[in-house]
């Protein structure tokens, strides 16, 4: 069922941020804007929707992923940001508790410490600068094989490119994407 050519853009004109992203309509508003101005925005619903299922064959439910996936980002960039700063204070509390000699204290100070850390390395990577990049295409690159069945590395690098008003090639998602073992469900 696919619907006449500019009826996207329509769609997009009709996404009102306020009412559906009320975490950061300022960020959703900007996406949108972008969206509607960039030259593969048809493209992008045209390869979609004959994939999507009968139920989800509907363009609000891709904006509102998207939106979602780049406000989404933007806690990443904040958690990367404050994460060194947070790191440097649990320290400081650990050898303000050795120094006290109160090593009970000290171990959990440490404890949260590996804590942080370990979750770092798992959710960020060590290339902290494009840790909200990255989960974005991963999310994205996600959501098109689940709702798809297909990569649509194509569509993700479009996406990519709207959300944070940047160009990425097409390989920089495909290899992001075996880097992560994203797949195809069997």
């Amino acid at each position: 069922m696919t619907q006449p050519m500019g009826s996207f853009r329509k769609a997009l004109k009709q996404y009102d941020p306020v009412a559906m992203d009320p975490r950061d309509p300022k960020l959703a508003g900007e996406v949108i804007a972008r969206w509607i101005e960039h030259s593969d925005c048809e493209l992008v619903w045209t390869k979609i929707e004959p994939l999507l299922p009968e139920e989800m064959a509907e363009p609000f439910g891709l904006i509102h992923g998207v939106i979602e996936a780049r406000i989404d980002a933007v806690a990443i960039d904040r958690v990367v940001k404050e994460l060194p700063a947070l790191e440097r204070k649990v320290q400081g509390r650990a050898i303000k508790r050795l120094r006290q000699r109160d090593y009970r204290e000290a171990m959990g100070e440490v404890a949260l410490l590996d804590t942080i850390l370990g979750q770092r390395k798992r959710t960020l990577s060590r290339k902290s600068k494009t840790a909200a990049l990255t989960n974005f295409i991963t999310r994205t690159s996600m959501q098109m094989i689940h709702l798809c069945g297909q990569p649509l590395d194509d569509v993700v690098r479009i996406l990519t490119e709207i959300a944070f008003d940047t160009e990425v090639s097409t390989e920089t998602i495909t290899k992001l994407r075996q880097h992560r073992n994203i797949q195809r469900q069997k």
